[in-house]
């Protein structure tokens, strides 16, 4: 009887789904889009660079310990020499700010699917917002990220914070943790075509200081080509 009520649970929520499909994203309250933490994202360090601590009990002595964390904040995930699970993180951003947008999201599913079962990319083109739970937990689920009470320093007082162990899973909580917007973007880089992370607020189009002094260089010398052929079109004259 028990299984019964449970599988016409699960049978009123798919149906339910199937004839209230979200015609854009909606992260702001929404039971249909990924949820809202306007928390700020904690991840461990060294006491002198601190914006706060998060007080546990401890054993051997039995005593109160105090862990020093601080907040992550977004432009460290910019750096040129990303690690690899940054890849990872580069398909949750695109496909967030494409549910968001209301824009190409079947093109970037089926784009990040392409190797995957058509049972898994039929899934995700019909519940896109599955798909990205999906993602964004895959990059939370084997580390202890977990929600804290933690004492910030300049504030002077206890507030609620996402904790999480390492970068990798901070930065999956950003994005969840983003406010109202957004703040990180995939772009593409002009010069070599690679895929990078960027500020929404401040994009680039080169992913790294040597791609921008390299299309520089190329810009000055097709530059430089025009104004040569030109002067030798004057000089025939």
């Amino acid at each position: 009887m028990e299984m019964e009520l449970k599988g016409q649970a699960k049978d009123n929520y798919s149906a339910f789904y199937d004839s209230h499909p979200p015609t854009r994203w909606e992260p702001v309250t929404s039971s249909r889009g990924v949820p809202q933490l306007p928390l700020p994202v904690l991840i461990p360090c060294v006491d002198s660079k601190a914006d706060g601590r998060i007080y546990h009990h401890a054993l051997d002595p039995l005593r109160i310990a105090e862990l020093p964390v601080r907040q992550l904040n977004p432009h460290e995930l910019l750096r040129a020499d990303s690690p690899l699970w940054q890849e990872h993180l580069q398909d949750v951003v695109k496909l967030v700010g494409a549910i968001e947008s209301d824009k190409g999201v079947a093109k970037v599913i089926h784009e990040q699917l392409a190797e995957a079962s058509n049972e898994q990319e039929r899934q995700a083109q019909q519940h896109p917002w599955s798909y990205a739970a999906a993602l964004l937990n895959s990059g939370l689920f084997h580390s202890t990220t977990q929600l804290v009470v933690w004492w910030r320093d300049r504030a002077r007082k206890l507030e609620i914070g996402i904790y999480c162990p390492n970068v990798r899973a901070a930065a999956h909580a950003l994005v969840l943790g983003r406010g109202t917007k957004l703040t990180l973007q995939v772009g593409c880089c002009q010069h070599c075509g690679r895929e990078f992370l960027q500020d929404a607020w401040h994009p680039h189009r080169h992913c790294t200081d040597k791609c921008r002094n390299a299309a520089a260089v190329a810009a000055f010398r097709k530059r430089s080509a025009t104004r040569t052929k030109r002067g030798k079109k004057g000089r025939k004259r």
